[in-house]
């Protein structure tokens, strides 16, 4: 993020790299209303842009079912963590995708007894 302001005018600006990104030097991209190469853009809510639109808890049964919008001829693999650290706990296999909606579940809670759980979707080879 770069912002200045001075006595004539602001200017700010935010920019972003897929991944995590450590190095300053990184392949990192100014983040506007344009599709980029990379697709890191402000975009208006396309069906194609990967996103969960739904998770259900189930707390008598301790699992999870997750929705998310797919690509035909994809395959999607989803994880999970707790601390949005790595997202090592794989959900089952990878998911082939319809060009829909893709739901993923019911499964069993990756992490009982933890107070909170965040998944991830991301597009394999």
């Amino acid at each position: 993020y770069i912002w200045w302001e001075a006595g004539g005018g602001s200017h700010f600006e935010i920019s972003s790299a897929p991944g995590i990104e450590p190095n300053h030097n990184g392949s990192y991209e100014l983040l506007s209303t344009s599709v980029s190469a990379t697709n890191l853009y402000i975009g208006g809510g396309s069906t194609t842009e990967l996103a969960i639109s739904e998770i259900i808890y189930n707390s008598s049964t301790d699992e999870f079912t997750l929705t998310f919008n797919s690509g035909l001829g994809r395959n999607y693999i989803v994880t999970a963590d707790t601390d949005l650290q790595g997202f090592e706990t794989e959900i089952g296999i990878p998911v082939p995708g319809t060009g829909d909606a893709v739901i993923v579940g019911p499964f069993a809670n990756p992490f009982p007894g933890s107070t909170r759980a965040f998944f991830r979707v991301e597009e394999t080879d």
